[in-house]
This record gives C-alpha cells, sequence and structure tokens, in this order.
C-alpha cells in the first residue's frame, strides 16, 4: 500500500492565495471547507484522513461533518506545534538541502503578505479564540 501525506497551506495562510472572506462566520467557514473540497477534487482524492492543527483541526472537523463520505478519519493534534519547535531551521537541516535559507523564507512570505485567513478567522472566533459557531454543538452531525 503507498501512502501519500499532503501538507497544505490553508485558503489565505501561508503560501496560499489571499481572497476576501466573508465577515459572517458560517460563511467564512463555509468559504474554507468549500476550497478544502476543491483541493480534493483537483488532487483526484476520493477519500482521505484530513489532519489539522488548532483552527487546522476545527476546519477538519467541519470537513467531516460536510462531507462524511469523504473522511475516512479526523485527527487533530494539538501539541504539534510545541514539538516541532525550539528552532525550526536546526529542526529541517537533515531533511532539506538549503534548510538555513528555504525556512526563514518561508516564514517571511507566510507573514509579509496581506493578512486573509487571519481575518477569516477573526471573523470565526469570538473573544480570545471561542468559535462562534463551536464544532462541539455539532459533533453529533459525525
Amino acid at each position: 500500500m503507498v501512502l501519500h501525506v499532503y501538507a497544505i497551506d490553508i485558503l489565505g495562510f501561508g503560501r496560499s492565495s489571499r481572497p476576501k472572506f466573508d465577515s459572517d462566520a458560517v460563511k467564512a467557514e463555509k468559504q474554507f471547507i468549500t476550497s478544502i473540497e476543491s483541493w480534493r477534487k483537483a488532487m483526484g482524492l476520493d477519500k482521505f484522513i484530513l489532519l489539522g492543527h488548532s483552527f487546522g483541526g476545527f476546519l477538519a472537523a467541519s470537513y467531516a461533518i460536510k462531507y462524511p463520505e469523504r473522511s475516512v478519519g479526523l485527527r487533530h493534534c494539538p501539541s504539534l506545534l510545541q514539538k516541532a519547535r525550539p528552532d525550526l531551521t536546526r529542526k529541517f537541516a537533515g531533511l532539506l538541502p538549503n534548510a538555513e535559507e528555504d525556512i526563514p523564507s518561508y516564514l517571511y512570505h507566510c507573514n509579509a503578505q496581506q493578512p486573509s485567513g487571519e481575518t477569516a478567522f477573526h471573523s470565526l472566533m469570538s473573544g480570545f479564540g471561542w468559535a462562534k459557531h463551536p464544532m462541539v454543538h455539532r459533533l453529533d452531525s459525525l
């Protein structure tokens, strides 16, 4: 069995495009989910395991609710960044031939662009990171 792993930037984050998101939380969330579904179709995937950390975990759950026939699993890794970080350049030095240049460049380009996903994230949240449309009230749909 061949296993393929895809690491994608969520629409509006990282080096992905920066569309204008709706300021309504439900509509903005739908835009994210539609972008994941469009990616799935473009990749020709029938079913897949969608893994997400933090906001990505929230979107993974939302996607699984909307498209239960597409998701064969749902994973949320709350400590992924804590474990992967003290020094990203050193962490990836053995995996990437130009890690000393590529990692800082990637981080710069992720943060130097106009905020888009960040703005949409803000419209989905209430207060300090609490979802306006909480997943806890929808998990029974899985």
